[in-house]
């Protein structure tokens, strides 16, 4: 298995006309491409004021939006803001601002690649690891929203010889038998839920050996994002975080609960 996820943009932004924002981008992953994957550029405002029909007396409402680089939003934006949504639910404590709203803005900073089949779907599942990783840190720069821990996310594909990578690449579809995305809540370095997946195979068979090993690498790939961010707000705040060894903790993945009670929560 390879681990190395290598990342190309990691910041805070400074747009004016919002509460937050910032970047986040893989590099590209495949040895004859010298571009870097396509970075996101994500937007946060709010908690504001909702219109009457978005209200929601015991918590705060989320509105997830996906632009692409040119045209208006089609089916695979919405696709995106569909999914993203939830995932970034599960990390927001939504109780502390009722009838309030969030507005998250999702900007691809490239143009749609023209891929097919298996090449479409790595293509797809690393820009939806830049969109949670990139909101990730546009909730971590507003610093005014409560939250319950990261969400971090990672591409993993698997090979023709059955050996998993982090961040496929999407130029070389045929080489691949099997890829997902894969996203974390995590608390702290020590402990993290799997808030979603997508795992499938190419070849119409779901091996449930496979997909634990595939979650096990994307774990360790979203920890390694936690701590680049965990520096990027450390240098910002001018904090000295010590630096994490491998291997001198292990990460305990936690199964997903099914309701979290915010009342229970220590604020």
């Amino acid at each position: 298995m390879s681990t190395a996820t290598e990342i190309a943009t990691l910041s805070f932004d400074n747009l004016s006309r919002v509460d937050a924002s910032a970047r986040f981008g893989f590099s590209s992953s495949s040895s004859s491409s010298t571009e870097d994957f396509p970075s996101v550029l994500v937007s946060l405002t709010g908690p504001i004021a909702p219109l009457l029909s978005q209200e929601k007396p015991n918590k705060s409402t989320l509105e997830v939006y996906v632009r692409p680089l040119s045209n208006v939003p089609g089916t695979q934006e919405k696709f995106f803001a569909g999914v993203l949504g939830p995932i970034l639910e599960c990390a927001i404590v939504g109780s502390v601002h009722p009838r309030t709203l969030l507005q998250v803005v999702v900007q691809v900073l490239a143009p749609q690649r023209r891929h097919s089949g298996v090449g479409s779907n790595l293509w797809r599942d690393k820009l939806l690891a830049s969109m949670v990783n990139a909101s990730t840190l546009a909730f971590l720069n507003a610093s005014s929203i409560p939250l319950r821990g990261v969400v971090c996310a990672v591409s993993v594909g698997m090979d023709g010889d059955g050996k998993l990578i982090t961040n496929p690449s999407e130029e070389e579809p045929g080489n691949f038998s099997a890829s997902g995305c894969f996203a974390f809540l995590l608390s702290d370095v020590t402990s993290a839920t799997c808030v979603w997946s997508n795992w499938r195979s190419f070849n119409g068979n779901i091996d449930g050996y496979e997909l634990q090993e595939a979650k096990s690498l994307a774990l360790s790939g979203t920890k390694e994002i936690w701590v680049r961010i965990k520096e990027l707000v450390g240098k910002r705040e001018g904090l000295d975080f010590p630096a994490e060894e491998d291997g001198e903790k292990d990460v305990k993945m936690e199964e997903p609960k099914e309701a979290i009670d915010d009342e229970k929560m220590e604020i």
